[in-house]
């Protein structure tokens, strides 16, 4: 959330305070519709649901932001002080004092250099010691002036060199007043930098942790600006043995945001709503056509699927061609060779999605195949996923050449007899079953001639079926 827009403080009008009730009932009406709703730290969801902006129904969950804790390290160990300090036209003695964020209000960068202003004159050598303004934002020009006014302060502006010039920074001061997360302070643990922020919402949640009390000493109330300075002051006279104790400590706490942890987060709320396809391929001495199907699947704008290749006793180069993918959703078994039936059903075993595909290995999916089936399905029936999807083909021969173009059948419902008295209204590369269904028919009939159109017309006799509309599937004849 962007605070400014919700938060209730500092409402200095009616209209003001009439505009930020009318944003929390559409937020609360807005979130009800929502799948998910994510919040960047505790605090932003507590201040959510103490301004009434979060309805009992949807409190949301919270998602720490994540940033590449072990690169941001090796960069800023990989820096050469004396160099760095030299391309900034800094003596190799300078301590370095730094705010690196955004130049707005919020962030705070004058009362950084207030606090600049107030160290120079007190310090014993002020010669050596050095502030640093890195960021851009609405305050800029004011920032410029005031550091060109002081001397030992300097602004830098917009940087791309952030790892870098924490690397030489003994101390990263963060005086936001708000704070929802605190990206800029993270990456100044894992870099090296020692850091003092004031305790405001996300930047408390960082530095305030039972696992990692020592670092508390990092925080000072908010707006106290006094203690702020001091606490500055403080980490600039720690010994090397102490700077090095909390530096440690900063990277460690730093290290439970890395981004791998974070797309791993991130990719399990997704997979809450997104089912699992598992997709059975069976094939016998298919060398030259296996891999256009392979890839066809593994090549669908619906990630979240499994490839199950059943090899009915191959005994030509299928399995050297299937060797050959480097995809860690592709499954490859092998049987005696039994026929297609037993191999959709072996194939089966091996199946944990929620939902079962199918696809012979001559015929090739279109890229959006299992994303439409899926959405047909969850504008149909999302209360019953227990049903059946089904797509229109373009008909080839061998040569890729098209055959024909069989109509596009559009009925819902109960199909059982309209799959009976039509051919080709159900065709395994064209389906999309839940796995219940796959379940209560019993799989496809051993030693039987048109095994899939029994299986077929089973499942319609039990659960609804419904059409996408769309042709989404090259079938090859």
């Amino acid at each position: 959330g962007y605070d400014t827009l919700y938060s209730s403080e500092n409402v200095v009008s009616p209209f003001k305070g009439a505009f930020k009730a009318l944003t929390r009932w559409m937020f609360r009406q807005t979130t009800l519709g929502l799948d998910a709703l994510l919040f960047v730290s505790r605090s932003e969801q507590a201040r959510m649901g103490r301004e009434g902006y979060l309805s009992p129904e949807k409190q949301g969950e919270v998602l720490h932001n994540g940033l590449p804790i072990k690169a941001l390290r090796e960069r800023a160990k990989a820096v050469n002080r004396p160099d760095m300090l030299g391309q900034l036209g800094l003596p190799v003695n300078a301590r370095c004092v730094a705010f690196i964020n955004r130049l707005d209000a919020n962030k705070n960068p004058l009362q950084f250099i207030e606090m600049a202003r107030q160290i120079l004159q007190q310090a014993p050598e002020p010669a050596s010691l050095h502030f640093l303004v890195v960021g851009n934002g609405p305050l800029s020009p004011r920032v410029q002036a005031e550091c060109a006014a002081l001397p030992n302060v300097h602004y830098l502006g917009y940087r791309c060199d952030v790892p870098e010039l924490l690397a030489i920074s003994d101390v990263l001061v963060y005086p936001a007043w708000r704070e929802g997360f605190g990206l800029g302070l993270v990456e100044a643990m894992a870099a090296g930098a020692l850091c003092v922020a004031y305790a405001s919402g996300g930047a408390q949640e960082i530095l305030d942790t039972q696992d990692f009390p020592e670092l508390r000493e990092c925080l000072v109330p908010v707006g106290d600006f006094g203690a702020l300075s001091r606490k500055t002051i403080e980490m600039l006279a720690k010994t090397e043995p102490e700077a090095d104790r909390l530096r440690q400590s900063q990277f460690e706490r730093a290290s439970v945001f890395d981004g791998s942890c974070f797309i791993e987060r991130l990719e399990s709320v997704y997979t809450r709503f997104a089912p699992k396809v598992s997709v059975i391929l069976p094939v016998f001495n298919g060398e030259s056509i296996i891999m256009r199907a392979v890839h066809s699947v593994l090549n669908q704008t619906y990630p979240y699927l499994e490839l199950i290749v059943v090899d009915d006793g191959s005994t030509d180069g299928t399995l050297g061609e299937l060797a050959k993918v480097d995809d860690l959703r592709l499954k490859v078994v092998a049987q005696p060779n039994q026929g297609v039936a037993v191999a959709r059903n072996f194939g089966f075993t091996f199946a944990t999605g929620d939902y079962i595909a199918f696809i012979d290995a001559d015929d090739i999916w279109l890229r959006q195949k299992l994303a439409t089936e899926l959405k047909t399905i969850r504008a149909q029936s999302a209360d019953s996923p227990a049903c059946l999807v089904y797509s229109a083909y373009y008909a080839v021969d061998e040569s890729d050449d098209l055959i024909n173009l069989p109509g596009i059948f559009r009925q819902s419902g109960d199909l059982s007899q309209a799959v009976l008295e039509h051919e080709g209204i159900f065709l395994p590369s064209t389906a999309l079953v839940h796995r219940q269904v796959f379940e209560a028919v019993g799989g496809f009939k051993q030693a039987c001639y048109h095994e899939d159109r029994v299986f077929f017309i089973e499942a319609c006799r039990q659960f609804p079926a419904y059409s996408t509309g769309q042709r989404l599937v090259i079938y090859r004849q």
